[in-house]
């Protein structure tokens, strides 16, 4: 630990818009935009320029502007951790539904922070977030090593941004678009077999794989939770298949059988999914009503895939599904929505709806 006593040359604060003043965000908690406390110190004795250790510079904190002997709180907090998910700053004006000022398109790499008025100060970055709809000044407060508490807030370093929290975008079906898209259909071979294991007769069943891809009419989805559903094939007490994992709805009626499944938000993939069916004695139906399908073809969207087969027996079993299945989408700003994933009353289409329905 230093014992050099020194005090202040420089102190402000600054954001990394082009005006250095003003940022705005969303307050849901999770967007954060950079806060700058830039800061140039000299050594008491000797006049020179005194470079502040990590530790020093980690000293620095915001405080709210209008009451300087609090540190930044009441639903604005502030880390020095960037969380990489969502982006730090608006790239275009932000969508809410709200007539509060909109952020300017800025980076929120070091490299982006304004150089033009000074360069010598050292910098520290914080990033900033907030469940607050309001205008906060911000500034900022350091202890000196003779346990003088300096701040932002009164001449000569009275310094402050303006962050600007506006209402964050509340998902639900009016502001998402489901498409619906057939991926793949074809045949399947279903085979009557004798005790031998012979065939004895064979058939053709269709199929067929439709998409739903759950995308934002704001902002791109980055991320979503999915929940209440079968994880791995075998939890749902019916028809154990490491096939049917991510499966929600398992319908069958004369014959035809309705598979729902829900995937992870991720990269295009191919996933195995279906079952095998074996039934009849002493000569047995074998059908392998399982594909490799293709999911997650569309980027920043959320995807979930029902599959069909029509066969001419009723050999499926029981029903089974999951009404709690769901998911929460998260925009790049991380506004966020939850809804419920369902099945129409033939339970041939996928319907999403909004959770508090």
């Amino acid at each position: 630990m230093s014992s050099t006593q020194w005090t202040l040359m420089v102190f402000r604060v600054e954001t990394t818009t082009p005006d250095t003043t003003t940022d705005t965000l969303y307050a849901n908690s999770r967007m954060q935009v950079p806060v700058i406390a830039s800061i140039k110190a000299r050594d008491r004795n000797t006049g020179s320029v005194y470079k502040l250790s990590d530790s020093e510079l980690n000293k620095i904190e915001l405080i709210d502007y209008d009451a300087p002997t609090t540190k930044l709180a009441d639903g604005w907090s502030y880390s020095a951790n960037r969380d990489d998910v969502f982006a730090n700053t608006a790239t275009a004006p932000l969508k809410s539904f709200n007539l509060l000022p909109s952020s300017l398109e800025a980076s929120v790499n070091n490299s982006a922070i304004s150089t033009t008025i000074d360069e010598t100060p050292q910098k520290k970055k914080y990033m900033v977030s907030t469940t607050r709809v309001e205008n906060k000044r911000i500034g900022a407060r350091i202890e000196l090593p003779d346990g003088t508490m300096v701040t932002t807030t009164t001449s000569p370093y009275n310094f402050y941004v303006t962050l600007v929290g506006n209402p964050p975008v509340a998902y639900t079906t009016d502001t998402i678009t489901v498409a619906r898209v057939t991926v793949e259909k074809g045949e399947k071979v279903v085979g009557v077999y004798n005790s031998s294991g012979a065939m004895m007769s064979s058939s053709k069943m269709p199929w067929s794989q439709d998409n739903y891809y759950v995308s934002s009419n704001v902002h791109d989805f980055v991320r979503a939770d999915i929940y209440d559903y079968d994880t791995t094939g075998h939890e749902q007490g019916h028809h154990g298949d490491s096939r049917l994992a991510n499966l929600f709805n398992y319908w069958s009626d004369s014959g035809k059988l309705r598979l729902s499944f829900i995937w992870g938000f991720a990269t295009q993939s191919t996933k195995t999914a279906g079952l095998y069916r074996e039934t009849g004695s002493p000569n047995t139906t074998k059908v392998e009503a399982f594909e490799d399908i293709k999911v997650n073809q569309k980027s920043n969207s959320l995807c979930l895939t029902r599959m069909a087969f029509n066969y001419n027996q009723n050999i499926w079993g029981s029903d089974w599904n999951n009404s709690d299945c769901g998911f929460t989408v998260y925009d790049r700003y991380g506004n966020t929505g939850k809804f419920y994933a369902s099945w129409s009353e033939d339970e041939d289409v996928i319907v999403i709806k909004d959770s508090n329905l």
